[in-house]
């Protein structure tokens, strides 16, 4: 009698092959193959509404005018221009990752029958749908269709999050509208406090509550600021007036208002909400709308946060005279040219004689790093004179001078211009001084 054992590995054998034939005719095809062809033939700026259903049911429509996108339901808004733009170069790059099923009797057991999510456009006069149902059982791929086509095939799981967007998710989430560029004035209140700066040339002056030198980066840090403010959550499109008052909003707790000519952008924010954000509005709208705390912390700049730092202006490629002064001994340098376009320093008075350039060089890299820790009106009294340095720089263009006292642990810059000192630490001043002690 002959073994059952080799009948037995024969038909494991065929249910192999079987099987292995099933699922070459199931998976899909290669790169390069009819299963990696594109769903839709069409240009991403050929596409020119949208019309978009979430998986939680909501529904945004959406037309481009001259280039540009804007929410016509289920509100009017200015749409997010880098969001519609993620959808329609998804839309016009989209693949087919695979092909389940050329025509189904049964779309429902892929989440089809009523889609998740519908993505309905217009490109070339003709209308496109394509329609998102569940992933796959391993996640990685979501089944869809394509207009009112039978056919099952799989699209990529990563794009569910590009094509499940909401109304809220597609709107311009910009809070202020203003021109960059132009912008020439930047005010904040608090507190019943005004902190003021006003463009002049291509530097930045305080003008209120004290006339100083502002610092350049952080005015300019603070607009930028302001431009990209993103609000998070809508609260109200009409805000009634009891309502602002209700988020302290009537009364802000601080406003920041842009200048540019004659045009004004003001953001003004409220109390906190019950989530640790904040509320906000453009003055100018009724919506209100809500912000991270962290736009509060950033926007809600004191006088010294704004004002500039540096105890000088002059720098050590720029400065071509020094006159400093120590007691009753005065001691002045100046930069010459030497051999080719090489540069020296020499002291012309008291004294004159050539300096050594490595200690020059130092000597001014630690007299131009001074900078302010804070500002005080007055220098206090009992203060002693410790130095004034006086500058000549921008090829002879430009004069400063700055008397610096000291007292204790610290040392008070004093610009004639400019009302008040500027506090630094006196260590810092003696370091500077040590290293013109060396330079002589």
């Amino acid at each position: 009698m002959r073994s059952g054992k080799p009948l037995m590995v024969l038909a494991i054998v065929l249910g192999g092959l079987i099987g292995l034939y099933y699922y070459d005719q199931k998976k899909p095809a290669p790169e390069g193959g009819e299963a990696r062809d594109k769903v839709f033939d069409v240009e991403a700026d050929k596409i020119v509404s949208l019309r978009i259903k979430s998986s939680a049911g909501e529904t945004s429509s959406l037309t481009k005018e001259k280039d540009a996108w804007s929410l016509t339901a289920p509100f009017a808004s200015r749409a997010d221009q880098s969001e519609v733009s993620g959808i329609t170069t998804n839309l016009s790059s989209l693949q087919v990752a695979g092909v389940v099923d050329e025509n189904p009797k049964d779309v429902k057991q892929y989440g089809l029958a009523e889609p998740r999510i519908e993505v309905a456009f217009k490109a070339g006069g003709k209308d496109r749908r394509l329609l998102i149902g569940e992933k796959t059982a391993m996640g990685g791929d979501l089944y869809a269709r394509r207009d009112n086509e039978p056919r099952v095939f799989l699209i990529s799981g990563y794009l569910e999050t590009t094509f499940d967007r909401k109304p809220f998710d597609l709107r311009d989430k910009s809070i202020l509208k203003f021109d960059r560029d132009k912008v020439d004035r930047i005010e904040i209140v608090h507190d019943n406090a005004r902190v003021e700066a006003v463009k002049s040339g291509l530097d930045w002056m305080l003008t209120a509550p004290v006339k100083a030198r502002a610092d350049y980066s952080a005015v300019e840090a603070l607009i930028t600021r302001l431009q990209s403010a993103q609000m998070k959550s809508v609260v109200a499109d009409q805000a009634a007036p009891a309502d602002l008052e209700k988020w302290e909003l009537g009364k802000p707790a601080v406003t920041a208002t842009v200048g540019a000519g004659s045009s004004r952008a003001t953001l003004a924010l409220g109390k906190g909400t019950p989530e640790g954000d904040v509320y906000a509005r453009d003055t100018s709208q009724p919506m209100v709308v809500t912000v991270g705390k962290d736009l509060l912390d950033d926007v809600n700049k004191r006088p010294d946060d704004l004002r500039r730092k540096d105890i000088f202006e002059f720098r050590p490629f720029n400065v071509s005279r020094l006159e400093i002064t120590r007691g009753s001994d005065t001691h002045v340098f100046e930069k010459t040219k030497g051999s080719g376009d090489a540069e020296k320093w020499k002291r012309t008075a008291p004294k004159a004689a050539d300096l050594d350039s490595g200690k020059m060089d130092d000597f001014l890299s630690k007299l131009t790093s001074l900078r302010a820790q804070s500002f005080v009106d007055q220098v206090p009294a009992g203060a002693e004179p410790a130095v004034t340095v006086a500058g000549r720089f921008d090829d002879g263009k430009r004069n400063e001078r700055v008397r610096i006292d000291r007292k204790d642990g610290d040392a008070f810059a004093i610009r004639g211009e400019e009302p008040g000192a500027a506090r630094f630490p006196a260590s810092e001043l003696e370091d500077a001084l040590k290293a013109l002690d060396a330079v002589k």
